[in-house]
């Protein structure tokens, strides 16, 4: 991650060409918990989510695990890992957003998921 840090603006892309390359692209099972852990275990997914809440547009910390979060989809951020207990995601909202750039998004089973996280997956296939 040092090699490339999230920056938050508008800039060309400095990839040098070492890294993974992308097939393709499957969708991950709706509203199942195991899915996205077994797509997240191998590499980042693309995840929907309803950010139009000001539970999402004031979190600055913690596990956000409210129903009152909504599952109406319109936004999309990048999953990166998870815990037994919460999804590991980070926002393109900048550095200023939630840990870092980052947040945190309780399991709760299977179904749409807090703020519709478990509804519209997507993960990469790669070469």
């Amino acid at each position: 991650m040092t090699k490339y840090p999230y920056v938050g603006k508008k800039g060309t892309c400095k990839a040098d060409g070492t890294g993974a390359r992308v097939q393709g692209s499957t969708r991950v099972g709706k509203n199942s918990v195991s899915a996205h852990k077994s797509a997240i275990a191998r590499g980042v997914i693309g995840v929907s989510l309803d950010a139009g809440s000001t539970i999402w547009g004031s979190y600055k910390k913690g596990v956000i695990n409210s129903t009152g979060c909504g599952t109406s989809i319109n936004h999309a951020v990048a999953a990166v890992g998870y815990t037994s207990s919460y999804y590991i995601v980070k926002n393109s909202w900048g550095t200023n957003w939630g840990e870092s750039g980052f947040g945190r998004i309780a399991i709760t089973g299977d179904g749409p998921g807090i703020c519709g996280i478990q509804q519209q997956s997507v993960a990469p296939y790669i070469l």
